[in-house]
């Protein structure tokens, strides 16, 4: 076995792509020696397409994109229980990038940027080898700042950027470089040919295009859809695209009494049947023009079979749950997230339902081409993607909004997993999942709310239905669960600190 890593070690010494850990794994078979060395050698491809303020819903208005959906639905991996730790725009991005919680990165509300980008995913990546580039949306107020992270200054670990100032989809800058640190600034104003989901989808494409053969890629592309006003590309104005309304048990709950003050005072009951959704459906439509193109593009330049090709969405939003919409409440913090890759997970569909985070995604990749995020707070979930678990070992999530964004005020949450304790105390029936909980607190409040949240998810549960996944009767002032909260609070404070 030593003789045949020695030997592959120096047939692929050439390789543009960079040799590690060759013959580790030399206590197993010489088929898997043989697998890992060309894992390890050939690192993929990675491209993520990250949509704004995408709900995730239960997948409903990808059915009405048919590129996406052969892609990622029909041959890929569907994560079911994906969420962001920090349901807001900015931080939920960094959080992506550095694999850390927001009160660890530093990015905690949505303007500016806060965080130290001298170690993201890209700079790790790059470090490896990855020719790197970011075209879309970068976080709120770049460019509208002073300081080393701010536009016209390209944040380290990019080869290539075409990063957004204003967030539009007409009459907008893009800050554009081209190996150089310092961008310059090109404006793109009104005409179908300056929408902005298409103008990404054409740099994108291009700078796979032009990218370097040798190299792997390492792609960032952020459109700015389907994110308010929602405007649709001319194209599609008129197209016929209506998913159902959404309207799980949650949506304008008629009694929030029971909820934290900001809710009972923002919550409005609105009747009729559900959410429309057709307008973002529509906007999404050029969205799913550019998974098209950016999968040509793979596919032309042959690097498609060993890409992860990923899709997700940035942050939670509320859709009328408990009579809220937009972000930041600690109520809807799933996303959509779904990976692609032909090579290492074939193009079988499955689904994963594991609960996983946003700071999980840098830990996963670094672990896969073997770089480390050295302060991450999150885990890899490759074995789940390799079909190797079903589940990760962690017991419990943390969830945050470190400081007051709008009228929500700050809140820490602990969500369990089947791993936890508590997977079997407190619920009664629970069913073949286990118990699930979820606990917030809002420290400049004194509140706090507790949920059984067994059962799930929220739109497939119906009143009556054992479990609370909706969120619908606060139990934290019920001293039936005072064992369930004391646990949840001793676990809540353990992951604040870490």
């Amino acid at each position: 076995i030593a003789a045949v890593g020695n030997a592959m070690q120096k047939s692929i010494s050439n390789s543009p792509y960079e040799i590690a850990d060759i013959g580790r794994e030399s206590h197993v078979g010489p088929e898997i020696v043989f697998d890992k060395i060309y894992a390890k050698a050939m690192k993929p491809n990675i491209v993520v397409i990250l949509t704004d303020d995408h709900a995730a819903l239960d997948g409903r208005l990808i059915e009405f994109m048919p590129h996406t959906k052969e892609i990622f639905i029909e041959q890929g991996a569907t994560f079911s229980d994906f969420h962001s730790s920090t349901p807001l725009c900015c931080p939920s991005r960094v959080n992506f990038l550095t694999g850390e919680y927001s009160h660890n990165n530093g990015q905690y509300n949505n303007i500016g940027v806060n965080f130290n980008t001298s170690e993201t995913l890209a700079s790790e990546l790059q470090k490896k080898g990855y020719y790197t580039f970011l075209v879309g949306k970068f976080l709120n107020g770049y460019g509208e700042g002073e300081g080393d992270y701010y536009g016209p200054n390209v944040p380290l670990g990019w080869n290539r950027w075409a990063a957004m100032k204003e967030r539009r989809y007409y009459d907008y800058n893009l800050f554009i470089a081209d190996e150089s640190r310092i961008a310059d600034m090109e404006f793109y104003g009104q005409g179908a040919q300056n929408y902005s989901t298409d103008i990404f989808s054409e740099l994108a494409v291009d700078y796979i295009l032009e990218a370097p053969e040798n190299k792997p890629i390492f792609a960032w592309i952020a459109p700015y859809a389907p994110h308010g006003p929602g405007t649709v590309a001319s194209r599609y104005e008129n197209t016929e695209c209506s998913p159902p309304n959404w309207k799980p048990a949650s949506w304008h709950e008629r009694n929030v009494s029971d909820k934290p003050l900001y809710v009972r005072q923002r919550a409005n009951t609105v009747p009729g049947d559900g959410e429309e959704l057709n307008k973002t459906c529509r906007v999404l439509l050029a969205v799913d023009d550019l998974v098209e193109s950016v999968y040509g593009a793979l596919e032309s330049t042959g690097r498609l079979d060993n890409t992860i090709f990923i899709l997700a969405g940035d942050n939670g939003m509320m859709m009328g749950e408990h009579g809220l919409i937009g972000k930041s409440p600690p109520y809807q913090t799933q996303i959509p997230f779904y990976v692609h890759w032909p090579k290492r997970i074939g193009t079988e569909p499955f689904t994963v339902s594991e609960r996983v985070q946003n700071v999980d995604l840098a830990p996963t990749l670094c672990e896969i081409v073997g770089c480390r995020m050295r302060e991450a707070d999150g885990v890899s979930f490759t074995s789940l993607l390799h079909k190797k678990k079903s589940r990760l070992s962690r017991d419990a999530v943390l969830e945050e909004l470190v400081v007051t964004e709008s009228y929500v005020p700050p809140w820490f949450a602990v969500t369990t997993t089947s791993s936890s304790p508590l997977a079997s105390q407190g619920c009664a029936p629970f069913g073949t999942k286990g118990c699930k909980w979820h606990y917030i607190e809002y420290p400049t409040t004194g509140e706090s709310e507790l949920y059984d949240i067994s059962n799930g998810p929220c739109w497939a549960w119906r009143e009556g239905m054992s479990g609370d996944p909706c969120e619908l009767n606060n139990q934290a002032n019920n001293p039936a669960y005072n064992s369930i909260k004391a646990q949840l609070q001793t676990r809540l404070a353990e992951l604040r600190e870490d």
